[in-house]
């Protein structure tokens, strides 16, 4: 699958982050931020061109990445309002080094 595509998938979190936000958090959704997030899942839908090769599985698998982007920002937002940006950014980045020592071990 070709870098824009898989690009084009992940520019799909805004609209997951509107929509999970209606669902889970009560915000508001106006006519303006509806008629967006549609023209801009219209637009995804045509830079990925999932049923040209018959409902790929490969081809949605950029918006079910941007589907999951979004749920960790709203779970961010959720549940660490009170963490300094600090702390967020060390114990992310010591995760991270623990992940890539992790999987230099296997």
């Amino acid at each position: 699958m070709p870098l824009g595509q898989v690009a084009a998938g992940l520019f799909t979190a805004p609209i997951w982050v509107m929509i999970l936000s209606a669902l889970f958090l009560g915000q508001p959704i106006g006519v303006t931020q509806l008629s967006a997030a549609v023209l801009g899942f219209a637009g995804v839908l045509m830079v990925l061109r999932p049923f040209e090769s018959g409902l790929e599985p490969l081809a949605i698998l950029p918006m079910v990445a941007g589907f999951f982007y979004a749920l960790g920002a709203l779970a961010t937002r959720q549940f660490c309002t009170g963490e300094s940006t600090f702390s967020m950014l060390l114990y992310f980045f010591l995760s991270l080094g623990g992940a890539a020592c992790w999987g230099r071990l296997a």
